[in-house]
């Protein structure tokens, strides 16, 4: 997974800025304090965290990359998320398929 995410990275940004679209750097308030969370979560509560988190993580970006891939405009974003899809499309599945520890 984390391969397969950093090829998207790095994929993205070429597209991203022939569409002239400005990429942040950094995390948002929302999405830092999540993974703030996660980070200070104790062994017993990371697993169940950990696989919260990417399952919403991953559904939200398949939703994201499905509607864009099918309505966004044409350029180098729109090719990238039908291309990049199906990837997050497995992820996702793997993510449903993870067991947690209890």
């Amino acid at each position: 997974m984390i391969a397969d995410h950093t090829k998207a990275g790095q994929e993205m940004m070429p597209a991203a800025k022939a569409d002239k679209v400005k990429v942040p750097e950094k995390l948002d308030q929302k999405h830092q304090a999540r993974l703030d969370a996660l980070k200070a979560a104790d062994k017993s509560a990371f697993d169940a965290m950990y696989r919260a988190e990417q399952l919403k993580a991953h559904e939200t970006a398949a939703a994201l990359f499905s509607d864009y891939a099918k309505n966004g405009e044409k350029g180098g974003l729109k090719t990238f998320a039908a291309k990049t899809l199906p990837t997050l499309e497995q992820h996702l599945a793997e993510v449903q398929k993870m067991k947690v520890a209890l």
